[in-house]
């Protein structure tokens, strides 16, 4: 049975055709004489017929002859026949494989066994073949060819390859010498030179007169011309030089790597050298290549770039990029330099600008030794890891900050290729021949890939939900799934079916209502969840290949997750109504406490205003009018103007030091104990020394940073000010020491004289002596105003000890 292009049946019997049209069966008009018939369905036209020695097609009710069959390949050994998506018919036998008919000529295609039980094609373009005794192959279209000794070569390894002027393909194939393939792709073997023993060939390069040139260890020779050229060498090339890079310039030079730091030219016969006389300095030079304007550009291993200026060879920074060695050289149209690097990947120089990409930026290696650009607007790129292409535009994107990765197609085992490591170390190590393929030199053979058969792009691989769990209970997966509020964790099992590149696929899923963003997936293909506030969700997963442009999302899952009954509605209304009243409470009472602060704030301030008014007052005023007085005496009393001009001097220098005095207590920098303690000591050495007395200081030997609110440190000083100008005034001491300490949390000030003491002093009583003055009344005061204590008694050797004692939450605002 069998199937055509508008649907209608055809079915072979006893070596006749016959079709059923308008509920008949009609007999097709031709004789196969006795022959034994299969037949197979067609997509677009009649269906396939399949003689003893004939493979035919039935076009306008005529069986047309497609290909001709040897012996046992005939209609009684067909076990399977199908017709693939390109139009070509798949023929399995019995005993001799499988075979393929497309364009009017048969190829056989090699299988696991000879005995085909059937074929399939997939979606992606596979071809299925079941065998009996091999298992399932799967077939695919080679998009390369592997020029190797299976080909025909004498060595698997070729250093370089390039084409000529003709459109031929030149191999280096080290100990296999020069290889040439003709448009037909045939291999044919160039002769060693005849005076001299066969070569091993490193790099090869087109003359612009026709045929190549190649370096050996021997020298540099060219191909003679005509159908069997030979190889002459070039008297004036250095020999004994092994060659690894070559380069063949638009006029006509080529350029060669001649070791450290030494490049040379071959102009016509003559042979020049460049070293570090003519400014080449290169370790050991891996690229050379040449820009839109005809100026010469060499990479080295260590990172260094030069360009030859027609003269000599002048290094070109880069800066900030760690390149490793410089692998090759490419510029384009736009005038753009592509770099091919050892460590940093893809470094592109544009207008002044430099830009990389490497596997942060989603390419494989980072270790580029080819850069080849076919015609479909895909760079191809080789390496010691493998071949891959990334879209051009997609790479400009990334390198100008529009695109965050590129998406690279590599060519590796899907594709029968294993192993394909293209070394940096020989140039040119890949070519693209006039007719579009790209040509690599690798360490397994020369690969030729056609890019317009890379070009079809399989469809997106399918993907579904398999599996839903909840605290790991399955339950059955449908569009939409209800659970109770109460589970830890649900998961999602999915899977993916590409069978053309599954490596490549790429997996991502997504809770809409709880992701932000879509989450790559692991190889275990599971998505988890923690428990998942109640609402409703939507879980979504998208498969995509980097050649299919588009991905194709799963029907989404729809999930629901059933509040408990404290998650309802009057619930959450009834804590939202709650939490509404504590934050109105807090607030309020943070805004009394914040209000209770300001006005404290605002007292403190005032009092500062009060006591700096009141200093000013009773200090500045007093003497000030003290000065007036003493200028007008001295107007009425001439003889008595030194003695009031003193007294106006003494008097000036009292209002400077009170007002320094008033600065320092108002001075929020100063609201700590170490300044307490410096100025009372300045203050008690100048006051003292002024009366003749002696002043000695104990300060402790690390004074602690304490803060010290400004009212509770101006009531100290105050206090130990009256205190010593008691000393003066009424003591009649020699010596004064003032002690400060921090003890016990608590910060104590003792002023002591060597005086005549208490009971001594004129009028003393119980301990404390009677005058018109009240100024141990006012330390008391001043002391009660800061928590404090004050204590006056006779000294334990005489004279006078003074006590002025604060606790610790004192010292703070």
């Amino acid at each position: 049975f069998a199937t055509d292009g508008r649907g209608q049946v055809w079915i072979s019997a006893e070596g006749s055709i016959t079709r059923y049209v308008d509920s008949a069966w009609i007999s097709l008009a031709e004789d196969f004489h006795g022959s034994e018939v299969r037949l197979a369905s067609s997509a677009n036209g009649g269906p396939w017929v399949i003689t003893q020695d004939r493979v035919l097609r039935v076009q306008d009710l005529q069986c047309v002859e497609v290909a001709a069959l040897p012996p046992r390949l005939g209609a009684h050994f067909v076990q399977a026949a199908l017709e693939d998506h390109n139009g070509a018919l798949w023929i399995g036998t019995r005993s001799q494989g499988l075979h393929i008919v497309a364009e009017g000529s048969r190829q056989r295609v090699s299988t696991s066994h000879d005995d085909i039980f059937g074929l399939f094609e997939d979606r992606e373009g596979n071809m299925w073949v079941g065998t009996n005794g091999g298992g399932l192959d799967r077939i695919r279209r080679k998009s390369y060819q592997l020029y190797d000794k299976s080909a025909g070569l004498l060595d698997n390894y070729s250093y370089t390859v390039c084409a000529d002027g003709r459109g031929d393909v030149w191999l280096a194939n080290r100990d296999g010498g020069v290889v040439r393939l003709r448009h037909d792709r045939e291999i044919e073997l160039i002769a060693s030179p005849p005076d001299g023993p066969a070569v091993s060939a490193v790099s090869i390069f087109p003359r612009s007169g026709g045929g190549v040139g190649v370096t050996t260890g021997r020298g540099i020779y060219f191909t003679t011309e005509g159908e069997a050229p030979i190889l002459r060498r070039i008297e004036a090339a250095p020999t004994n030089t092994i060659v690894r890079v070559s380069y063949a310039a638009r006029n006509g030079d080529v350029w060669f790597a001649l070791g450290v730091a030494r490049l040379g030219r071959l102009r016509g016969e003559a042979f020049e050298v460049f070293d570090h006389d003519r400014g080449m300095d290169g370790r050991e030079i891996r690229a050379i290549s040449e820009d839109n304007d005809g100026n010469i550009w060499v990479g080295a291993t260590e990172g260094k770039l030069f360009r030859f200026d027609g003269l000599r060879f002048i290094q070109v920074p880069l800066p900030g990029i760690e390149t490793g060695a410089i692998q090759t050289i490419r510029f384009e149209s736009d005038r753009r330099m592509w770099l091919g690097t050892l460590a940093a990947g893809v470094v592109v120089w544009s207008d002044g600008k430099i830009a990389t990409c490497s596997t942060r930026q989603g390419l494989p290696d980072d270790d580029i030794t080819q850069i080849l650009p076919d015609d479909h607007g895909f760079l191809w790129f080789a390496s010691k890891h493998g071949i891959f292409r990334v879209n051009r535009q997609e790479m400009i994107e990334v390198l100008e900050g529009r695109r965050a990765r590129v998406v690279p197609r590599v060519i590796g085992p899907d594709d029968g290729l294993r192993d394909i490591a293209c070394s940096g170390q020989f140039q040119p190590g890949a070519w693209k021949s006039p007719d579009g393929v790209l040509w690599f030199a690798t360490r397994r053979g020369v690969l030729a890939l056609d890019p317009t058969r890379q070009l079809s792009a399989p469809p997106a691989p399918t993907v579904a939900i398999e599996e839903v769990a909840y605290d790991d209970q399955k339950i059955p997966v449908a569009s939409s799934i209800r659970i109770d509020a109460q589970f830890h964790k649900i998961e999602f099992r999915f899977g993916v079916l590409c069978l053309s590149h599954p490596e490549h696929v790429r997996l991502e899923y997504r809770m809409d209502g709880f992701d932000d963003n879509w989450v790559v997936a692991g190889a275990n293909h599971l998505a988890a969840y923690p428990r998942l506030p109640p609402g409703n969700y939507h879980f979504r997963v998208n498969a995509s290949l980097p050649e299919s442009g588009s991905a194709i999302t799963s029907n989404a899952l729809e999930l629901v997750v059933v509040p408990r009954w404290w998650q309802t509605d009057w619930i959450r209304f009834a804590a939202v109504l709650a939490s509404a009243l504590g934050v109105t409470v807090s607030v309020r009472a943070w805004s009394h406490r914040r209000l209770r602060l300001q006005v404290e704030k605002l007292q403190r301030e005032s009092e500062i205003r009060t006591r700096i008014a009141q200093n000013i007052h009773d200090d500045l005023g007093a003497n000030l009018t003290q000065i007036s007085l003493l200028t007008q005496a001295a107007r009425r009393n001439p003889a008595a103007n030194v003695e009031s001009f003193e007294r106006i001097h003494a008097t000036v220098s009292e209002i400077t030091r009170s007002m320094d005095e008033v600065v320092w207590a108002v001075n929020p920098k100063f609201d700590e104990v170490e300044s307490l303690a410096g100025y009372l000591g300045d203050f008690a050495r100048d006051f003292l020394s002024a009366a003749g007395i002696r002043c000695r200081l104990e300060l402790p030997g690390e004074q602690p940073t304490l803060p010290l609110a400004s009212q509770t440190r101006h009531h100290l000083f105050l206090c130990c000010k009256e205190a010593l100008h008691n000393i003066v005034k009424h003591s009649g001491a020699t010596e004064a020491k003032i002690a400060i300490t921090i003890e016990n949390m608590r910060l104590t000030i003792t002023i002591t004289d060597n005086g005549r003491g208490l009971q001594a002093a004129p009028g003393a009583r119980t301990g404390e002596r009677v005058t018109s003055g009240n100024g141990l009344e006012n330390m008391r005061q001043r002391m009660a105003e800061i928590g404090g204590s004050f204590v006056i008694q006779s000294g334990p050797a005489g004279g006078t000890m003074a006590l002025f004692s604060v606790e610790c939450p004192g010292l703070f605002p």
